[in-house]
């Protein structure tokens, strides 16, 4: 019995470890790639990426054709707790990949460049393409 039990709990820590990556170097060690500008220009028009924040909240954005975005995130603290904000901005990918993004939120206006890696059919966003401790988002990217 206890021989099946360690064979069991050493499946599904294998199962678990080759699908949650959680930093930079997790991806990087699994064969992730991080797109270049062209091809995030041919994958982000007109695209929406859902997925959740650092703090576990939703957050959906469709990047339009014109360079804004437009999405809903979910409010994971203070009194409005559990409800949803709109998100308004802008967005553009620079000469060295980095997709960045100028958005406004009922918490304010928040300016950040992501990386994105793709391994598999999977998207993650970090703010580093190189230190490989640096925190990763998932993202679902779909194209109507």
């Amino acid at each position: 019995m206890r021989f099946k039990l360690m064979i069991l709990v050493t499946t599904m820590w294998s199962a678990t470890s080759a699908l949650a990556q959680s930093s930079v170097g997790e991806l990087l060690d699994g064969g992730a790639t991080k797109l270049n500008r062209d091809e995030l220009n041919a994958l982000l028009p007109g695209a929406t990426l859902t997925g959740l924040n650092y703090a576990g909240g939703a957050v959906t954005s469709t990047y339009k054709q014109d360079g804004t975005l437009a999405g809903r995130a979910a409010i994971t603290s203070g009194p409005m707790i559990g409800r949803t904000t709109g998100i308004v901005g802008n967005w553009s990918v620079a000469e060295d990949g980095k997709l960045c993004t100028d958005l406004s939120t009922l918490s304010g206006r928040r300016q950040t460049c992501w990386y994105l890696f793709k391994l598999g059919d999977r998207h993650f966003f970090a703010e580093s393409d190189s230190e490989r401790a640096a925190s990763i988002l998932q993202r679902t990217i779909t194209k109507p």
